[in-house]
Order: C-alpha cells, then sequence, then structure tokens
C-alpha cells in the first residue's frame, strides 16, 4: 500500500529516530516498503541504514547518490516505489504511531480517488524546548501555516508541505516530478503542487497525521533558510511569471533602504528569544521578510 520515500543529508541521529517510529505503527501492515535515498552523505547514514535493516517487517531499500539536492532525491525515490500510495517525509520527522493509519483513513474517506493528496501535520517534539519563535514558523506560515489553513477539505497548492504528504504514485508519475532547478529545499515542492493543481491535484488536511520535527531551529539559523527561500522563489517566479505577486517578488523593493533599521529589529528578535517568554510576530516576519529579500537578489545578482 504505501511507500514512505526519506531523502536524508548527513542527519543519522535524527534519521536512526525516524526509522524507529516505523516500526511502532499501529497499521504497520501497510507500509510495504521504506525507501531512503542519501544525498550525499559523509556522516554515517549508509551504515546506519545498513545495521538497521534487519527482520524488518518492511522493505528497506537504501539508494546513494552525489549532493544533488532533495529535488533528485525524491525524484528517484519516486521513480523507485512500488506502492500505490507514496508518503514524502523527511528524514527527521518522527512518525506519530498512528500517523500512517490517518493518512490511510483520510484516502479511503476520500474513496481513494486519483487525485486525493493527504497534508499531515507536522509539530514540534513534546520533549522539545519550543520558544515563541519556533511556534510562529510552525503556524503562521514562515516554514508551515497550519492554523491559516482555510479549509480542511480544499486545501491551497501552497500548503504542499513534503515533511508529511501522502498522495496515489500513479497520479504523480503521469506528468515531470519535483524540478531539479532548485537547489535547495525551498519551493521545489510548491512548484510541483502548483503543476499538479491544474491536473486536478486536491490536497485534504488531516491534523491528526502527526509527524514530530526533530530540528530545533533558532532565529538567527533561520535567516539562512529564508535567504535560501528568496532565491529559490526568484526561479518559481521565472517558471511561473503570473505569480509574482503570490511569490512577493514585487513587494521586495520597499525593504531596499531598511538594512540599518532591520539590524536593529533582528537583534532584538535574538535578545527576545533567548530572554523574553513572548512573541513579536510583526518584528519576526519584519526580518524575515528582508532575509527573504537579501534572498530574491541575491539570485538577480547570479543571473548577471
Amino acid at each position: 500500500m504505501f511507500s514512505i520515500i526519506i531523502p536524508t543529508y548527513n542527519r543519522q541521529d535524527a534519521l536512526k529516530l525516524t526509522l524507529k517510529g516505523y516500526l511502532d505503527q499501529t497499521y504497520g501492515k501497510l507500509i510495504d516498503e521504506l525507501i531512503v535515498v542519501d544525498d550525499g552523505s559523509t556522516d554515517g547514514t549508509r551504515s546506519l541504514v545498513e545495521d538497521f535493516d534487519r527482520n524488518l517487517p518492511f522493505n528497506l531499500v537504501y539508494l546513494y547518490q552525489d549532493n544533488m539536492g532533495p529535488a533528485e532525491a525524491r525524484n528517484k525515490g519516486v521513480r523507485l516505489a512500488s506502492g500505490d500510495l507514496l508518503l514524502i517525509t523527511g528524514d527527521d520527522i518522527v512518525p506519530h504511531q498512528d500517523m500512517i493509519r490517518e493518512h490511510f483513513v483520510r484516502h479511503k474517506s476520500g474513496a481513494f480517488a486519483k487525485n486525493l493528496c493527504v497534508l499531515g501535520k507536522t509539530i514540534w517534539p513534546p520533549e522539545m524546548k519550543v520558544t515563541p519563535f519556533m511556534k510562529h514558523i510552525q503556524e503562521m506560515g514562515l516554514q508551515f501555516g497550519y492554523s491559516i489553513i482555510p479549509d480542511a477539505n480544499d486545501v491551497p497548492f501552497n500548503f504542499f508541505y513534503t515533511s508529511n504528504i501522502s498522495l496515489h504514485r500513479e497520479f504523480l508519475l503521469e506528468g515531470e516530478l519535483f524540478d531539479t532547478n532548485f537547489p535547495h529545499a525551498a519551493w521545489e515542492d510548491i512548484e510541483l503542487a502548483y503543476r499538479l493543481k491544474d491536473r486536478g491535484l486536491k490536497i485534504v488536511y488531516n491534523e491528526n497525521a502527526l509527524g514530530y520535527h526533530h530540528h530545533p531551529i533558532s532565529f538567527a539559523s533561520f535567516r539562512h533558510r529564508q535567504e535560501k527561500s528568496g532565491y529559490a522563489a526568484h526561479i518559481f517566479y521565472k517558471k511561473h511569471p503570473e505569480l509574482r505577486d503570490f511569490l512577493g517578488i514585487n513587494s521586495t523593493r520597499p525593504f531596499a533602504p531598511l538594512g540599518p533599521t532591520i539590524r536593529l529589529v533582528e537583534a532584538f528578535c535574538m535578545f527576545s528569544e533567548r530572554c523574553l517568554p513572548m512573541s513579536f510576530s510583526k518584528c519576526y516576519d519584519l526580518v524575515m521578510g528582508y532575509y527573504y529579500f537579501v534572498g530574491v537578489c541575491s539570485y538577480k545578482d547570479d543571473a548577471k
């Protein structure tokens, strides 16, 4: 029934927890295979998977590629998969014991329609210290945006999060897969969903299909992600210029003269993360919007 596709890169500790999570599934019998695509790891990922592959109730497939990015890693996993349903997830997403069950139940309630896609929810693990900033990026759209999904039965394409999502292999293989021109894990999944929508993709949201994100994020580290996101946004825009406003290509212009002010707000945000147990969402968004702008501009500079 399910082929689980996990691209990975130098995260053997998180991957070990993730693999163990699939051994404890209440509906584990629905897992045909788990495909780990190693995107050029230099740690002990290969040994971890090879040692793990003993007396498993499902097939564990390990595939190595030179470092080519998550888009190509997922594409290889999709092409290799044999299950009717694909669950695309991350190497740091540890499944709740009912995650497979909840994906299955939602597909079943939709009569296993070929164009149906089930979005699960990715949350921080209960034992992790979650800062106000981490909570903000999970719920309000900077990383995920579960609290702003307008209708769980008709989810827009921009919520196609490959941390925890399932769809029919046959439907996905009817067209081009993830675009490998995206160098990082940014926008490549949303761009695929935009194309799939034209073929009738219907996304539904099941908040009970939980995966735990074992990847603590700081305000400082997330700035770099936003730069990569801005860079990738321009790649997206070049493919689909009609999405200029959606991608915020126009709205980046006002950030140009704000550099000194941004630095002050940024310093406050980093201080508040350490010392103040409250959220400053407008400040977060201002600074991260600026770094998105920096990423957009860096693409333009590279293109010259």
